[in-house]
């Protein structure tokens, strides 16, 4: 979601990508995660933890199958349905306090960042036609290469510090992951997130960047920088959100 549009528009070599998403991730889990992982470890109160594995192996198979389809789906709303689902399961009852909150925000994402995308689309595009009277292309391409890495690198940690939560917050109110900070606990969790990069993520990048609206380094550039303020927003409230919404949303309001 993050790399998606620059490596299907050719200007980021996906090992590249995959790179500075590991890096990114880790350090924007580690940096900024805590409030995430917080809300879904108030979501996961009064479980066990082994039904934390039962909701962690159903959102992560639900995830996989789609991904390995090739559809980018949210994993924030897949482990909070199988929070729900489990808590029903065990108990009949289920902590519906953060519902709310989760439900807006989720809204919010693709709406908002489609109005941002919209904007910069907007604002950047008559100076980019300016710039681009100036220079040859191959300058041009050199400059929105390092600027997709650049934005692309922000979108990881925006990941990171927004996307942790849904790797470890559910295992956090339990021993031994309680005996860890929520910090160090994120940044363990994000080298999973790395692992998904490498070995599956080429086809969803493929996806993202191809198949919703014809794109160029410039508009990619417009799109994932859309999706990473979005994201980084919501990462700040405490509210993890989807990425793939985020990113669709940013794509949709250049088109």
């Amino acid at each position: 979601n993050v790399f998606g549009t620059a490596v299907a528009t050719r200007a980021v070599k996906f090992a590249t990508a995959a790179f500075c998403v590991c890096l990114f991730v880790v350090i924007g889990a580690f940096l900024q995660g805590n409030e995430g992982i917080e809300t879904l470890k108030h979501l996961s109160q009064g479980g066990t933890v082994q039904g934390a594995f039962i909701t962690m192996f159903t959102a992560a198979l639900t995830v996989t199958i789609m991904t390995v389809i090739g559809i980018p789906v949210s994993t924030s709303q897949a482990v909070v349905g199988s929070i729900i689902g489990m808590a029903l399961a065990a108990s009949g009852k289920a902590n519906f306090g953060q519902l709310p909150k989760l439900f807006i925000c989720w809204v919010g994402t693709p709406i908002g960042a489609m109005i941002i995308s919209a904007f910069f689309y907007r604002v950047l595009g008559p100076i980019w036609d300016k710039i681009s009277d100036r220079f040859d292309i191959e300058t041009l391409d050199r400059y929105l290469r390092i600027a997709l890495i650049i934005v692309g690198s922000y979108g990881a940690y925006a990941l990171g510090a927004n996307n942790i939560a849904n790797v470890v917050g559910v295992f956090a109110p339990f021993h031994p992951f309680n005996t860890l900070s929520n910090q160090w606990l994120g940044a363990i969790g994000a080298l999973s997130i790395c692992v998904g990069v490498i070995t599956f993520g080429r086809k969803v990048m493929l996806t993202v960047g191809n198949d919703l609206v014809p794109l160029v380094p410039f508009t990619a550039f417009i799109a994932v920088l859309s999706e990473s303020i979005t994201i980084h927003i919501y990462a700040m409230v405490g509210v993890p959100v989807s990425t793939s919404q985020a990113i669709v949303g940013g794509v949709l309001g250049i088109g």
